[in-house]
């Protein structure tokens, strides 16, 4: 299953790579997260874990950072039971500021899996569209972005 939302950011790309590379930025693209660990500077082959709120739930997925070109490209592959989910957010430089895309794909690892990636295609498009709007909104809110 692939989604992809592409959006327009009154910010330079380099703006929107900072963003996106700090931990913190994370949990305001996806408020049901409740923790991120390990905290520390991104970098390529950087793991660790991110828990969410799911339904009442807390959920712990796997996480691997596989792509950084700074101002450019950032990919990460998350994991969870029965899944799993490369995101590559793509940024290119625009005259009003920065066109970023964001591509998910998410791929069966199991049998149950395969259940989960057949029904999820609605959902996971609805909230890449959400988390792509959440990217937007604080950007151009920051006059000192």
């Amino acid at each position: 299953m692939i989604a992809e939302h592409s959006l327009q950011i009154g910010r330079s790309p380099a703006q929107v790579y900072a963003f996106l590379v700090e931990q913190d930025s994370w949990a305001a693209l996806d408020p049901a997260t409740v923790d991120i660990t390990p905290r520390g500077e991104v970098h390529t082959g950087m793991t660790g874990t991110i828990t969410r709120r799911v339904i009442g739930l807390r959920v712990k997925n796997g996480w691997l950072v596989t792509e950084l070109d700074p101002s450019a490209r950032l990919g990460m592959r998350i994991t969870g039971p029965g899944y799993a989910l490369a995101e590559t957010t793509t940024l290119e430089s625009t005259p009003d500021g920065t066109r970023a895309t964001v591509v998910d794909v998410l791929e069966p690892t199991s049998i149950g899996g395969r259940l989960f990636v057949a029904i999820s295609g609605p959902f996971i498009r609805r909230d890449l569209r959400a988390r792509t709007g959440r990217l937007k909104s604080p950007l151009e809110a920051d006059p000192a972005t």
